[in-house]
């Protein structure tokens, strides 16, 4: 009954650190990919200002 608890133990501990390492990656990915997939905010440039009023 020792060795097969072990090798339950070995069974579920290996599936379960495998799970949590492909679950880390996926997420980790689909956050770098949504971000990268945004469109970047339109950019201002010095013509494009309005004029300052220094009265």
């Amino acid at each position: 009954m020792n060795r097969l608890s072990g090798v339950f133990q070995f069974l579920l501990g290996f599936f379960l650190g495998i799970f949590l390492l492909v679950g880390g990656t996926a997420s980790l990915a689909y956050v770098v990919f949504s971000r990268m997939s945004a469109n970047p905010e339109k950019p201002t440039f010095a013509e494009e200002k309005p004029p300052r009023n220094y009265s």
